[in-house]
């Protein structure tokens, strides 16, 4: 599910512009927290308090480039706002 509002804490906004066109996420930040928490579903949740990561290739795999995030134990809450031209 992906819902755009006028409050968030996201590092990153994607505009989604043509719907034929691949959008890449693999360099945009994204807010991170360790662990799991049901409240953290709600897309009113504020997560300006997350890290940001700007970068989720990470591991110890060969397609790895980038460092574990904080607290990273195997278990965590990815967010990133994805907002569509109003045309689409």
């Amino acid at each position: 599910m992906c819902r755009a509002f006028d409050i968030y804490g996201q590092a990153d906004v994607v505009m989604l512009t043509d719907p034929k066109k691949p959008q890449s996420l693999q360099k945009v930040s994204f807010r991170f927290a360790p662990g799991d928490n049901p409240k953290w579903a709600d897309p009113l949740f504020l997560d300006s308090s997350w890290q940001v990561v700007g970068n989720t290739a990470f591991g110890t795999d060969q397609y790895s480039d980038a460092a574990l995030p904080k607290g990273w134990n195997g278990v965590g809450w990815f967010r990133i706002w994805l907002k569509k031209r109003a045309t689409l």
